[in-house]
């Protein structure tokens, strides 16, 4: 391969002035084209920089040739060092080293030089923009060596004359502290923009270069100080810190952050927009930073108090590595907490009741805060965090921190009460407001997010903004806000976000609510309006439970009703339920005792435990049909009057436990009921203990459960269907002022306790067809003069009769003695038992010979029953 020389000169670099300067005229070449000819306005170095200087080559400067092809060459700088002309020699002994073969129109150069520059035939260039440029020691005002890429294109492939042009603009930082010596500065775009790394350049001869940066470009640049830069103590002479960035705009400011020799951090965000321009300088206002001592180590933790702070005694394991010592200076009132390694954790309590603390200041190491670790410091006032913050269990984190008043750290939003963390609110402090907006861009609200607002009664209104999607659980509970304004943007309210926030009287929730969890408005209990809107689908357990709501339309969007959502909503007095609705969730409207306005729907299948209980002014209950199981206690302590046109299955619980819990209609007062003509059954203990006086049961119902009238104490009469063939157990018992009953003929049997301690029954018919009365079935029926028991019997249990103690006639008219079990009659009986005549007086002695009925031998007496 031929070798050849080159001479190249630099275009003027461009100050603060913002115009051009031109180059001084360039001699043509008077040789073959291996030299070329250039001069510059005399300069004292290389790179130095401001207004209206010049940029002059050095010894050991390198560049990239593409010499009318895309093989990337390798030249030097072989001219005198920081002349004004300079001659380039090929490093590589065969010449052209990397690359294909393509045909290029034109020469193109790059500076500084790197064997991965690629060209393409139509001469764009891809490229990596350094992402870490070192601080230049030689000039201290200037960027450092190889950080200022430049481009140069020849007229055609003849033309060895190379006029470079600069690819980037020029961001001048000053900074000025005391005892500050700087390991690194990097600079980040807050919209992270894309400024170093890959990149292409487009550039045609005579026209300034166009730079576009790469997918996978980097947004962060670092200025390495190797050993350390010393910066000035003097804010009018600051130390200067030159970055070389590529033409951009930082729509949202930038963040800058200075890491000393001792890896201690300070950082500093703009919030104004940063145009970097293509040659130009934008330079910084001087920025101080005396504070960058605020981090300390990863294995310490700073504080300020007015005495020696250390764990609480019973937290001293609750970090992830043991505490050394604590050593505290009385005179400045400085302490340092070191640990064994690396803080990574501070657990739940670790400085509970700490009444020295004043301030404290965590390691950047520190990702993880459990609940209440600060929790009754109640001289606490100021907290700086890390700058790795992940995990933050605000619940009781400040609990009776009544002084906090300052929050630091890079994850603190700009007005000082918040502590964000991936755009998630995850900490708030009052400290002093009326009023919060949450900043523009945060997009979740953390759990306990506001568990300590409460320490500022002055907090009276909260603003979610409109980038918001989620608000997690327990993140506004237990707050004394009044008003909380949700933005438009909010899906999901997850559980207990609201709990307990006893002054809110409003809500206005977007129509971008899907989901509202479990509690999230339980025990708001000043809460009196909420409009739910249409398109939310889920409705938590007890979301609503004791607020004051008067009125609620639950839209048809919901599919789904938590239990106990109204659980306690003793002011609600209307509610719309949603018209596909297939289930009313247990004890839903628990002890909604002004509840007059409610439908239940057409299409509901099912009625929860309790779900109606104590809707005491609810007067006219309709069930409509389609009903296929009601829960325990669900009508109880309603009434007025009832209609049931429940099909098919009826009134019947889902209870299994054989007890009162199976009551639909405990303790309800009920002026009527109605049947409708399709109702079937009635399940065991429907009406338990429900104040009723009397009732019609229709011939449509062929089972009735047991128990299902019991403790009815204000039942005085109940003609019962001709359908049913059985008196279930328990079906009237202590119906202490049931009367009459008429027992139909279809009836086969009595069961146990069937009209036990019915007190004012005082005749009773036991119809033709009954085989058996069960134990106890009419014990304790004290006002029952007499009684007859049918042919057909053939048993009758213990205790059947007993305690009946007005009982003085007894018709048996069964020819063969039924089995009469232990104490079936009263204790005592001296009344008369009238049994059938036969003309062998067998029936009467066999009588007097059966088991039971020889113990009252002396009162069986034949009666003629024709």
């Amino acid at each position: 391969m031929k070798r050849f020389t080159i001479l190249a000169a630099l275009i003027a670099f461009v100050g603060c002035s913002q115009y051009s300067e031109e180059l001084d005229k360039i001699t043509a070449p008077t040789q073959n084209q291996t030299e070329f000819f250039a001069s510059m306005p005399e300069c004292e170095t290389r790179t130095y920089v401001e207004d209206n200087k010049y940029l002059r080559w050095n010894a050991g400067d390198e560049i990239t040739i593409f010499n009318g092809n895309s093989y990337n060459s390798h030249w030097k700088f072989a001219g005198e060092n920081g002349a004004n002309s300079g001659k380039f020699t090929d490093v590589e002994e065969n010449g052209f080293v990397t690359g294909t073969p393509l045909n290029l129109t034109a020469n193109y150069a790059i500076y500084p030089y790197n064997e991965n520059i690629t060209i393409t035939e139509s001469g764009v260039v891809s490229l990596t923009l350094p992402a870490t440029q070192a601080y230049n020691r030689a000039y201290a005002n200037s960027f450092g060596a190889g950080a200022n890429t430049m481009m140069a294109v020849t007229e055609n492939t003849s033309d060895n004359f190379l006029a470079f042009k600069n690819l980037c603009g020029y961001l001048k930082l000053k900074f000025y502290g005391e005892d500050v010596t700087v390991k690194s500065v990097t600079i980040k775009g807050n919209n992270s923009e894309k400024i170093a790394g890959n990149a292409i350049v487009t550039m045609a001869y005579g026209s300034e270069p166009t730079i576009t940066m790469g997918n996978d470009a980097t947004d962060t640049i670092t200025i390495d100080c190797g050993e350390g830069v010393a910066l000035s103590n003097d804010a009018a002479n600051p130390t200067i810190f030159w970055v070389v960035i590529p033409e951009t705009t930082f729509k949202g400011g930038i963040t800058i952050t200075v890491t000393d020799t001792n890896d201690q951090t300070f950082t500093k965000a703009t919030t104004n927009a940063v145009p970097i321009t293509n040659n130009l300088i934008q330079p910084m206002a001087a920025l101080g930073v005396e504070s960058i001592e605020s981090t300390p180590p990863n294995n310490q933790i700073w504080y300020t108090a007015t005495k020696t702070v250390t764990p609480y005694e019973y937290a001293q394991n609750a970090f992830n590595v043991p505490w050394i010592e604590s050593v505290f200076n009385e005179e400045t009132g400085k302490g340092v907490i070191t640990f064994n390694g690396d803080l990574t954790k501070i657990g739940s309590n670790a400085f509970y009741y700490n009444r020295a603390l004043t301030s404290i200041t965590l390691p950047n190491s520190c990702v993880e805060l459990d609940a209440n670790c600060f929790a009754d410091c109640e001289n606490l006032q100021c907290i700086t965090f890390g700058n790795n913050m992940q995990k933050i269990n605000a619940s009781g984190l400040f609990r009776n921190c009544g002084k906090l008043s300052c929050f630091k750290g890079e994850q603190v939003a700009d007005d000082g009460h918040a502590l964000i963390i991936n755009n998630e609110m995850v900490l708030f402090a009052p400290m002093g407001l009326e009023q919060y907006n949450i900043p523009e861009g945060v997009t979740s609200i953390g759990k306990y997010a506001f568990n300590n607002a409460y320490l500022n009664s002055n907090l009276t209104t909260i603003s979610i903004p409109n980038t918001a999607k989620l608000i997690k659980q327990y993140a506004f509970a237990n707050i004394d806000v009044g008003t909380i304004h949700i933005g438009n943007s909010i899906t999901q309210i997850e559980d207990f976000a609201f709990y307990n926030s006893s002054n809110i009287t409003s809500i206005c929730l977007p129509n971008s609510i899907v989901s509202i969890g479990d509690s999230v408005f339980d025990r708001c209990r000043k809460l009196e309006n909420i409009n739910l809107p249409e398109g939310l689908l889920i409705i938590g357990n007890d979301a609503f439970s004791e607020t004051n709501l008067t009125s609620i339309v639950i839209p048809n969007s919901v599919i789904e009703i938590g239990v106990r959502c109204f659980d306690g909503c003793k002011n609600l007095k209307k509610v719309t339920l949603p018209d596909n609705i297939a289930f009313i969730p247990n004890y839903m409207f628990y002890g909604c005792s002004s509840l007059s306005g409610i439908t239940i729907p057409n299409g509901v299948k099912s009625i929860g435990e309790r779900a109606f209980y104590g809707c005491s002014k609810w007067s006219n209950i309709t069930i409509p049909k389609g009903i296929e199981k009601f829960g325990g206690y669900s009508f109880a302590y309603c009434q007025g009057d009832i209609v049931i046109n429940s099909n098919p299955v009826s009134l019947k619980t889902n209870g299994t436990s054989p007890d009162a819990s199976n009551s639909i209609f405990y303790k309800s007062s009920f002026n009527s009921i109605q049947f409708g003509k399709e109702v079937t059954t009635i399940g065991a203990w429907a009406f338990y203990n429900c104040n009723i006086t009397e009732i019609s049961i229709p011939s449509s119902i062929t089972t009735i459960g047991g128990y299902a009238f019991a403790e009815c104490s204000l039942l005085e009469y109940v003609s019962l269907p001709d359908g049913i063939t059985l008196i279930p157990q328990g079906l009237f018992n202590k119906c202490k002022k049931l009367k009459i009953v008429n027992i139909p003929a279809t009836v086969e049997s009595i069961e146990q306790y069937a009209f036990n301690n019915c007190a004012l029954l005082s005749s009773i018919v036991i119809p033709t067809g009954v085989i058996s009365i069960g134990a106890s079935a009419f014990e304790y029926c004290s006002g029952l003069t007499s009684i007859t028991i049918p042919q057909s019997v053939t048993s009758i249990g213990r205790y059947a009769f007993y305690d009946c103690s007005m009982l003085g006639k007894v018709y048996c008219m069964a020819i063969t003695p039924p089995k009469l079990e232990y104490r079936a009659l009263p204790y005592n009986y001296s009344g008369n038992i009238y049994v059938p005549v036969s003309d062998d007086d067998s029936i009467i002695s066999s009588y007097k010979n059966a088991d039971g009925w020889i113990d009252y031998a002396t009162y069986i007496t034949e009666y003629n029953f024709e």
